[in-house]
């Protein structure tokens, strides 16, 4: 990982640069870095961190990717939809063709039901000890109620050090 490439891709990100940083330190980067499902994608700036994080494989879900700002190559799965559509569970489903997800991060929908339903939806195609993300955890009361419902199920983790922050939990 070359964190000045990741201080390039992370201007103009709505990521705090610190937490992305600690983020990879604690929990990826000793991590397999074969599957990735970003729920959320907005102008691609943390897919094009991921990328630089050494993810292989990277499914995309938006409900638009007109707002891009940078071209990805084919190591990219774009998914257009809302990702609480059965459509769109089915589509990861097929593109994983059976393996699992090293890394699921959640940030979509912000409300309780959104980051309930892509939890729900998603949760079973992270491989056991995988890593989930719920981002943007300390900007509403939404997000904490949620993870904190879920979080002792789990091996989990909060960072919260410039930014919204992130809910980590790891997969048992």
């Amino acid at each position: 990982m070359n964190e000045d490439t990741v201080k390039k891709f992370w201007l103009g990100s709505e990521q705090g640069y610190q937490e992305i940083i600690s983020l990879y330190e604690k929990h990826l980067k000793d991590r397999n870095k074969d599957y990735m499902l970003e729920i959320g994608t907005r102008q691609g700036h943390s897919a094009k961190i991921w990328e630089e994080f050494g993810y292989k494989n990277l499914i995309l879900i938006d409900v638009s990717f007109d707002y891009l700002v940078f071209d990805f190559d084919n190591k990219f799965n774009f998914i257009t939809g809302d990702s609480r559509h059965l459509e769109t569970v089915e589509q990861v489903k097929n593109i994983l063709g059976g393996n699992k997800l090293d890394f699921l991060f959640i940030d979509g929908g912000h409300g309780y039901n959104d980051v309930k339903g892509d939890f729900e939806l998603y949760k079973n195609f992270v491989k056991q000890d995988g890593i989930i993300v719920l981002h943007d955890l300390f900007l509403n009361n939404d997000m904490q109620k949620f993870f904190t419902e879920i979080k002792d199920n789990y091996i989990f983790d909060e960072i919260h050090i410039d930014y919204y922050g992130y809910g980590i939990l790891v997969n048992k």
